[in-house]
């Protein structure tokens, strides 16, 4: 299946691909960096989605682990050690 879509991007090449190959030097440097650009957005774009991700996670974790901080903090510091 691969092969076949390599031997037709091959055969008929996407217009893109086309335009980049016949541009002049300076055009090149121009398509060059406005690929990075959209390549440094997707990338940033991805990150946002993942540390939303992430907040979200901890939005219900973080309540618990405060809870049970300041229980710990109210217990004598030595007395956790008797439980035992």
């Amino acid at each position: 299946m691969i092969e076949g879509i390599e031997q037709d991007t091959l055969e008929d090449p996407p217009l893109l691909f086309r335009e980049y190959v016949g541009a002049p030097p300076e055009l090149k440097r121009i398509m060059d960096s406005q690929f990075k650009l959209v390549k440094t957005w997707a990338r940033l774009k991805a990150k946002g989605g993942w540390y939303s991700w992430r907040d979200q996670l901890l939005g219900g974790v973080m309540p618990a682990l405060h809870k049970n901080a300041d229980g710990l903090r109210k217990v004598p510091p030595y007395s956790i050690l008797f439980v035992c």
